[in-house]
């Protein structure tokens, strides 16, 4: 049994869900400092979904689906920027041909 389980008389379980939702919590906070409210809420909802959890097997079904959310969006935010640097390539060297 682990220190906050036995600290505050919860199973091994409840315990283990206790930890997946203080993560995704502090997804939250990482967001929050980030200036990014949109995302912090996102992760709160998330981590007051996996507190109510009915199973451990549920909280880490849920975090697998958090992350891979955040995953998703992080690999979209990068394409996007990928894409805009291919564009300012792509014109600088328009304006260069242009200027020759």
């Amino acid at each position: 049994m682990g220190f906050f389980a036995r600290l505050f008389g919860l199973s091994d379980e409840a315990s283990e869900i206790a930890e997946i939702a203080e993560e995704i919590g502090r997804y939250a906070d990482r967001f929050d400092n980030a200036k990014d409210p949109e995302n912090a809420a996102f992760a709160r909802d998330y981590e007051a979904r996996i507190r109510r959890a009915q199973s451990l097997k549920q909280a880490k079904i849920l975090r697998r689906e958090f992350l891979a959310i955040i995953d998703k969006q992080d690999y979209s935010l990068h394409r996007e920027q990928e894409q805009d640097l291919l564009r300012e390539q792509h014109y600088e060297n328009d304006n260069r041909s242009d200027n020759s």
